[in-house]
């Protein structure tokens, strides 16, 4: 029997382009891009041996450093961007994820007119659910 599947894990991706040569020859250097025999395309080192990257294409990290090149169509297909929360927000998350629930942040949350981070989850459910159950980055605190 089939069964679906979603990605678990966070990765950390950048795009692969030429806008700026100090950035081309910087993000070459950065991923130790190689430019094989006469060829003019470049490949990208991964654990598997040596990957075909094209402008445009995104370089992604995983957990272990490793590389890998995916195309754009197929990135913005797979992943998106964790979403920005403030830090205070993030601290308030994660205290209610280690004692209570999603449903008690978010009841308590409209109850709590005063409170920043509270104030900031009741007019941010979305984003909030979407950092309590996939992850966030920090920005800075409103």
């Amino acid at each position: 029997m089939i069964k679906i599947y979603r990605k678990t894990a966070t990765i950390k991706a950048e795009k692969f382009n030429d806008t700026n040569d100090q950035v081309f020859v910087n993000t070459c250097r950065k991923y130790k891009l190689v430019q094989p025999g006469n060829d003019l395309h470049l490949e990208l080192p991964t654990m598997e041996g040596l990957m075909k990257i094209e402008y445009g294409d995104w370089i992604a990290t995983g957990v272990k450093g490793e590389h890998w090149a995916i195309a754009d169509e197929i990135f913005k297909q797979t992943y998106a961007e964790l979403p920005v929360i403030p830090g205070k927000v993030a601290k308030f998350i994660e205290f209610y994820k280690k004692n209570y629930s999603l449903a008690n942040l978010f009841m308590d949350s409209a109850n709590q007119t005063q409170m920043f981070e509270a104030l900031w989850v009741d007019q941010h459910q979305e984003t909030a659910a979407r950092a309590w159950l996939d992850g966030y980055q920090i920005g800075v605190d409103e």
